[in-house]
């Protein structure tokens, strides 16, 4: 696994990490305590200083408009996104690849001619 942090800001003697988006696809806020990216930003900075970032934000881009949507990881969100995050692993490790059609997903896949779930219409 390989990143980089887009920015890290300090506000009032605490870290706040920044991730920047330029793309049209959107993270729904409901989603974003269990977000990989952010979540594991958030735990980078837990190893580094000892102690979660005290937000963690996505700063959308789109052309003169900027959206900020903010994310405040504690303990138990880190936890649940960890429990996530093993799961994820352990499909990685037992080769369990379930397909999750939807358009945003098929769009960009490379393996959209082989994926019976694929939803841009030329999978079998």
């Amino acid at each position: 696994m390989k990143g980089r942090i887009d920015r890290i800001e300090e506000e009032k003697g605490e870290m706040v990490v920044i991730d920047f988006k330029s793309g049209k696809s959107r993270i729904a806020k409901k989603d974003i305590p269990l977000d990989i990216q952010l979540n594991i930003y958030a735990m980078a900075l837990q190893m580094m200083n000892g102690k979660l970032p005290k937000r963690a934000s996505l700063v959308y881009l789109e052309g003169d408009r900027v959206k900020q949507v903010d994310y405040f990881p504690t303990e138990q969100s880190i936890g649940a996104f960890r429990e996530k995050l093993d799961g994820m692993v352990q499909a990685i490790i037992d080769e369990r690849f379930d397909p999750t059609p939807g358009y945003m997903e098929c769009r960009f896949c490379d393996y959209g001619g082989l994926c019976p779930g694929n939803e841009k219409g030329d999978g079998e």
